[in-house]
């Protein structure tokens, strides 16, 4: 085997993947934000998000400029979904007052409804551990944003549980509760 290009400098990563962020509150910054559609066509903001402050501060930019060098059309790693219609609005306005206190210059009353202008305001958000089955139906994990809160209230955010998948997804392959010795291989 030939040494590739690059070893010598390149970052090492172990246990194959890209580091995970700790479950928990940061102070986060909005990096990106726009109106797109769900996939049963409801509105929705799509908020990138980054940590702002602290250890893992740019944590995503970091990710992402990784996986931008392997694949140009990389993904932002921190997206975080709000609907916009229906019984969600109240989440949505909650979203919003949370953006307001936490940003000198940010009202609601003066807010034109451009969330382009939601760039770069900061929050806390609320990141919870994740199970998923992935393309080899392995349960793997991830760490995700599921709420954002005023900054001042991260003090009090508690690590959320982790969300597991139901047990007919994860055993044996997708065949549900049969014992392995009863598998017909």
């Amino acid at each position: 085997m030939m040494k590739p290009d690059g070893f010598d400098s390149a970052m090492a990563i172990k246990g194959g993947g890209f580091p995970q962020l700790p479950p928990g509150g940061y102070i986060c910054r909005i990096v990106e934000a726009k109106e797109q559609h769900s996939k049963s066509g409801r509105n929705m903001l799509v908020l990138g998000l980054d940590i702002a402050e602290g250890e893992y501060k740019d944590f995503y930019l970091k990710q992402f400029q990784r996986r931008h060098e392997e694949n140009p059309d990389a993904k932002w790693p921190c997206l975080y979904y709000q609907l916009t219609d229906g019984d969600s609005v109240g989440r949505l306005k909650g979203l919003l007052m949370a953006l307001e206190e936490s940003n000198d210059g940010f009202s609601l009353a003066s807010w034109d409804w451009d969330e382009k202008k939601l760039k770069k305001l900061l929050c806390c958000g609320v990141f919870r551990e994740e199970e998923y089955l992935n393309h080899e139906n392995k349960v793997r994990t991830s760490v995700k944003c599921i709420s954002i809160l005023p900054k001042a209230d991260l003090p009090t955010v508690k690590v959320p549980e982790k969300k597991t998948l139901e047990p007919l997804q994860q055993n044996n392959g997708g065949w549900g509760n049969i014992p392995d010795e009863d598998i017909p291989f």
